[in-house]
């Protein structure tokens, strides 16, 4: 089942907010995203969101899932303290849905500067592989296998043109993996064709895996051809590539060996090409000076038969030359030495002034040590420290100026404060991120400050102050949500793995996780008992289900997981019949007649006559005469 994209604006884990979609694969989706519980604005609240949705959400599926997702974390989170690999700010789950978040960077990938038809030098590839072989020999140490290396996965930072590795989403720790039912899980092939090695396509990756994918991406930059577009010997299954090019057989014997078709016979860890690496570097600076040393014979040539004086003083003659000629052989390479030392020396100065610190310390790296090389590293390391410090870098411009003699001449006592004033803005940055209750980011700003550091003890309190907080914060959402009360008390018991500050917080974490995911796994495991007895609909399968949520604890975020389950039930409980009693009939009496009684007889009243009275007198008005008198 494919996942749901999420929006533009929509919020995740309550405070990364997605900007755009950047990425997808098989798994999921990967977003750029703001932080919105940062301070500030711009790129510093930017960060990577990576969406990973399981194929399988049953319960016993997703439990698994949950179990390889933190395993994952912890893995990305130890690798995240190299400074060319990304670090992860956060992993939670939500909805079914497993989110990592991770640090933005900002460039371009390898695949603008690695593309068909564009060949790079020698000297280039040779830097490409020493910068990338050194990231890979860490991820190696800590037990991970990149398994997906191939140009799109290798950053190109913009602010310090470092290459960075990234796309971790696929690493599995080294080990196998146990799925409760006893059962093992098999890495599956995850890879990109072309790149891929013949063992990793079978799902068996293995340290050499990456670097024969390595080998691959230096022969499409030496060639400018695409992987997938190059034959295999079809006696050999080698990948034939070396007559399209001219190249130094020290170098291609190196990328040869690096992708050989039997992983028996290739390097087997980055270290080992490393060194390699270094030997041909090394020597192909010095193979100007080789070949001015004289060919000096082991004994003289044998003398023509003359008297023994004669003799003598031939032999003379032919010791004094070869010494002679060895003097001067020494003359010569000693001095085409200090050309060669004032020229490295040039260019060095030349790359520090020119603000390319990187490039200049790769270079420093493939010198003899020497005080004026010794002086032109700390000045980078140092200008590269105040340049990220300037970028609001403050963990990696602490890193870096660490790396600075204390007794530099010039950048000893500038070094120690940058590393002081870095300290005391970082435990400001820790403190307003613990008053605004972000505390994971409270740690890990405050974990920045070194060991021994004066200010050292006062981030140790916050840190633990903030562990404290995010327990308390999991025990009152532990009835609301018990997976992500789960997540957030894990979060401290990995931190803890890292930090020794919080080892008594940790182990109060986990007496709190270890029923809490009982109770988790106890009610997925009552909740999809339910599920079947619905789905089967055998028998008194309602009594089944409902017998089976019995065990379930009465909190919200069981009664939200089980509402629909109980509604399903509730419908599927057949209803009983209601009996309508019959009532007997009724005997009515009929009526009673009633007696007849006989009226009386009637009476004759004679009727009376009456005698009419005499009408009024009428009055007869008498006429007046009103005629005046004269």
């Amino acid at each position: 089942m494919q996942a749901v994209e999420l929006a533009q604006g929509q919020v995740v884990g309550e405070r990364y907010k997605i900007i755009r979609r950047i990425g997808n694969g098989a798994f999921g989706y990967t977003y750029l995203a703001e932080d919105i519980h940062m301070p500030g604005v711009g790129a510093s609240n930017l960060c990577v969101v990576k969406q990973l949705h399981p194929q399988q959400t049953d319960p016993n599926s997703l439990e698994i899932a949950r179990r390889l997702f933190n395993s994952e974390a912890v893995v990305l989170s130890k690798l995240g303290s190299h400074p060319q690999i990304p670090y992860l700010s956060a992993y939670f789950e939500e909805g079914q849905e497993f989110y990592l978040v991770q640090e933005y960077i900002e460039g371009h990938d390898l695949s603008h500067e690695i593309q068909p038809g564009k060949t790079m030098s020698e000297v280039e590839v040779q830097q490409f592989l020493g910068e990338t072989l050194t990231i890979l020999d860490f991820v190696h140490q800590n037990g991970v296998i990149h398994r997906d290396l191939k140009p799109s996965n290798i950053m190109r930072r913009s602010r310090d043109k470092s290459l960075v590795l990234i796309d971790f989403g696929v690493v599995k720790q080294i080990g196998t993996q146990l799925a409760p039912s006893g059962q093992t899980f098999l890495t599956v092939a995850v890879g990109t064709k072309g790149y891929m090695s013949p063992e990793l396509a079978c799902g068996k990756p293995k340290f050499c895996s990456d670097i024969y994918s390595l080998g691959k991406i230096a022969i499409q930059a030496l060639t400018g051809t695409a992987p997938w577009v190059l034959q295999d010997d079809p006696d050999t299954d080698e990948v034939m590539w070396r007559h399209q090019i001219e190249v130094s057989p020290a170098l291609g014997n190196l990328i040869d060996r690096m992708v050989r078709h039997n992983y028996r016979e290739r390097y087997q860890n980055a270290q080992q090409v490393l060194d390699d690496l270094r030997s041909i570097q090394a020597n192909s600076l010095n193979s100007e000076v080789a070949t001015l040393l004289p060919d000096i014979p082991t004994s003289p040539p044998a003398p023509p038969p003359v008297t023994r004086r004669l003799m003598t003083n031939k032999r003379w003659l032919l010791r004094a030359g070869a010494i002679i000629a060895v003097l001067g052989g020494l003359g010569a390479w000693k001095g085409n030495e200090v050309l060669q030392f004032r020229s490295n020396l040039a260019e060095l100065e030349l790359l520090r002034n020119e603000g390319k610190y990187d490039e200049c310390l790769d270079r420093t790296s493939m010198l003899m040590p020497h005080p004026q090389i010794e002086a032109i590293q700390g000045g980078c390391h140092f200008l590269r420290a105040e340049q990220l410090a300037n970028d609001g870098m403050l963990a990696e411009a602490i890193m870096a100026a660490q790396l600075v003699k204390s007794d530099h001449p010039v950048y000893g006592e500038k070094a120690q404060a940058l590393i002081n004033e870095s300290a005391s803005t970082l435990l400001s940055n820790a403190q307003e991120s613990a008053e605004s209750s972000s505390f994971q980011a409270a740690i890990t700003t405050a974990n920045a400050i070194p060991q021994g550091h004066s200010l050292r003890p006062e981030a140790d309190r916050l840190i633990a102050e903030s562990a404290e907080q995010i327990v308390e914060r999991a025990t009152n959402r532990y009835a609301e949500n018990l997976e992500e009360a789960i997540a957030q008390a894990r979060v401290v018991i990995l931190l803890a793995e890292e930090i020794p500050a919080l080892a008594s917080t940790a182990e109060d974490a986990s007496t709190k996780v270890t029923p809490w995911e009982q109770e988790l796994e106890t009610g997925n495991a009552a909740i999809a008992e339910a599920e079947r007895a619905l789905e089967a609909q055998e028998g008194n399968y309602w009594e089944t289900a409902d017998a089976a949520l019995e065990d379930i604890p009465d909190t919200a975020y069981w009664r939200n997981r089980s509402q629909s389950l109980r509604t399903q039930i509730a419908d599927a409980r057949p209803r009983p019949v209601q009996q309508i009693p019959v009532a007997a009939p009724r005997v009515v009496d009929p009526p009673p007649i009633p007696s007849y009684t006989a009226p009386p007889p009637p009476v004759y009243i004679p009727p009376v006559r009456s005698i009419p009275e005499p009408p009024p007198p009428i009055d007869i008005p008498v006429p007046v005469d009103r005629r005046p008198v004269n």
